[in-house]
């Protein structure tokens, strides 16, 4: 395991009365899965492109328990330069920060770089996602956080990739982890960051005798 890497237990683990956690997924995604590419949306949907365009994807789960969720790091994992601070969020569910994103083509060439090294040497049959993000302790702080990363900055038809994909009949899918490509696109709006010296005197107004007392 790399330096960078961090072997750690899982926050947030989510109970689960029956035999599969909420995260569980298929059989990896052996069967095809179709997308709607380029669907017109908002121009304020953060994952849309600058065209306002997004793709839609969904992912359907039934049936028995299909693998043990990992939770911890493997301990042969190696990751390609660029790539580092892995961490398990979630059970199964492995968040990696990435090299700053620029444009779809240099994209392709380092998610085949990436999925390659993983698959060479990672056991990934308890990690059938893997988040790639520009932030990870920001991304596995909270699930809010996870969310709002993983799902604002991600366009199904432009950041989904796989390890070991293949496309069967014009359709897409993936032997073994599926990859979602969080990271901020030139076209995305700038994050939100909390000003701490705003954050100070916003407080300061809910003091006894202040105008923010009793609702902030």
């Amino acid at each position: 395991m790399g330096p960078a890497l961090r072997s750690m237990s899982v926050r947030n683990e989510i109970p689960c009365s029956g035999q599969s956690s909420p995260m569980q997924f298929g059989p990896m995604m052996r069967t095809p899965a179709p997308f709607a590419a380029a669907t017109r949306c908002s121009r304020r949907a953060r994952s849309a492109t600058s065209s306002g365009e997004t793709g839609v994807k969904g992912f359907a789960a039934a049936g028995r328990k299909k693998r043990e969720l990992a939770k911890e790091l493997p301990r042969r994992f190696q990751l390609p330069e660029g790539f580092s601070a892995g961490a398990l969020h979630l059970p199964g569910i492995l968040v990696i920060k990435g090299p700053r994103f620029s444009d779809y083509s240099q994209a392709e060439k380092e998610m085949q770089a990436f999925s390659s090294q993983i698959e060479a040497t990672c056991d990934l049959e308890g990690l059938p996602l893997v988040v790639l993000v520009d932030d990870a302790d920001f991304a596995t702080e909270s699930l809010r956080n996870f969310l709002w990363v993983t799902f604002t900055r991600s366009n199904p038809s432009h950041d989904i990739y796989g390890v070991a994909s293949f496309i069967q009949h014009k359709h897409w899918g993936c032997h073994k982890s599926l990859i979602i490509d969080a990271r901020l696109k030139p076209h995305h709006a700038p994050p939100l960051i909390e000003d701490p010296a705003v954050s100070k005197r916003v407080d300061a107004l809910a003091a006894k005798g202040k105008s923010l007392h009793g609702i902030w």
